[in-house]
């Protein structure tokens, strides 16, 4: 998983900002499945965009954003694990 690579690595592709245009490119970016990263959305707020169409719509995100709260993620989880 990308927030398992090390925090340095992640900090250091903050400064890029890389627009990721479907479920597939974020699920590969975050080393999830796209049923996992659709799970996050909607259970844990992963933060994706839509552009809206008639009947539905896109999806994109952007990977300084996802950083961030993939660094989130793993601060709850460690926490939760000290319990």
């Amino acid at each position: 998983m990308r927030a398992a690579a090390g925090k340095q690595e992640i900090e250091g592709s903050q400064a890029e900002r890389r627009r990721l245009a479907s479920w597939k490119e974020i699920a590969d970016y975050a080393g999830v499945s796209v049923a996992t990263v659709q799970r996050w959305e909607k259970s844990e707020h992963l933060p994706v965009h839509r552009h809206m169409h008639c009947k539905i719509g896109s999806v994109y995100g952007f990977t300084d954003e996802f950083d961030t709260w993939l660094l989130g993620r793993d601060a709850v989880l460690t926490s939760l694990d000290a319990e």
